[in-house]
């Protein structure tokens, strides 16, 4: 009897001790193992968004420098010969915008300047005139071009730029739609 007996009890304690074996597993495959997970994903955004913020901190001088420049040229521009010679304020018709726009890419400084209103925009009865420019020049003369056509109330939108690098300079197409008067 007292063999049954201590059967009975080892048969308990094993029960127990299996049924603890469970249970700990359950806690560590349900609750350990995702809150480590977790905890590892945590750790690495932490460490993505310090990196972040270290070239925030690095960048942001250099951006704000970079704005500062950025205004210093506009108002350097504005100031400059080009934006007082205003364009006109009216455009009659496609001939009219044409040489407005070629008088104002050589202004710009750009050598060569050729402007024709697109044939699609000529057949329409609307109050804006697609115009197709070919020139070329050096970049800064686009550069002061675009700027001036940015200053001209008539330059409604810049529908295309392409630039194609030339021999001596590059060449560069334009099609903007310019209001008619």
């Amino acid at each position: 009897m007292n063999q049954w007996h201590e059967f009975s009890a080892n048969r308990r304690a094993l029960a127990f001790i299996l049924f603890t074996g469970i249970v700990l597993s359950a806690v560590l495959i349900f609750v350990v193992l995702p809150t480590r997970r977790e905890i590892a994903d945590t750790r690495r955004e932490k460490q993505i968004l310090e990196a972040r913020i270290e070239a925030q901190k690095i960048l942001h001088p250099l951006y704000d420098e970079l704005q500062r420049k950025t205004s210093r040229q506009q108002n350097r521009f504005r100031e400059d010969g080009l934006s007082r010679e205003k364009l006109p304020a009216r455009v009659e018709n496609a001939a009219s915008a044409a040489e407005i726009l070629v008088k104002t890419a050589k202004s710009a400084g750009l050598e060569e300047a050729f402007f024709s209103p697109a044939p699609e925009s000529v057949a329409k009865d609307g109050r804006q005139l697609l115009m197709q420019g070919e020139m070329s020049g050096a970049y800064e003369s686009f550069r002061e071009f675009l700027l001036c056509l940015a200053l001209w109330s008539r330059a409604a939108e810049i529908e295309q730029i392409s630039i194609k690098s030339g021999t001596r300079h590059p060449d560069y197409r334009v099609t903007l739609w310019v209001r008619l008067s």
